[in-house]
């Protein structure tokens, strides 16, 4: 038992080093867990349960359908998913970021889950 708590205690350090939100999207239950770089990237209540929909609000409105029907796609066909987009900060303020994500399938081989990294691109989008 030791063991995985220090396996699981380098993974997330190793995820917290990269400096990218970390993300997964449990698609029966609709829940969206992140890791802390959610809140240094968007200042982004961590405690908050996060939502496929409370991440759309944050979307660019210019962004908000190209982005959403991309992702519903590739959670439909199990694809790969990869978007530049901008993401609302809590100070409504926008962050230029790249997110990627793949597909993970339950036992039955039905995509259950959406797992992924964004990161802030913001400083590359401006120059």
């Amino acid at each position: 038992m030791a063991s995985l708590r220090d396996t699981i205690s380098r993974l997330e350090q190793d995820v917290q080093a990269t400096g990218e939100a970390v993300w997964e999207w449990d698609l029966a239950e609709n829940l969206v867990w992140h890791n802390t770089g959610y809140r240094s990237i968007l200042g982004a209540d961590t405690d908050r349960a996060l939502t496929f929909a409370s991440w759309s609000e944050r979307l660019h409105p210019a962004d908000r359908e190209r982005v959403e029907g991309s992702l519903h796609a590739a959670a439909t066909s199990g694809d790969s998913w990869s978007e530049s987009y901008r993401l609302r900060r809590n100070d409504g303020s926008y962050a230029h970021v790249l997110d990627h994500c793949m597909m993970a399938t339950g036992g039955d081989g039905v995509s259950a889950r959406m797992i992924g990294t964004i990161r802030d691109i913001t400083d590359l989008a401006e120059s």
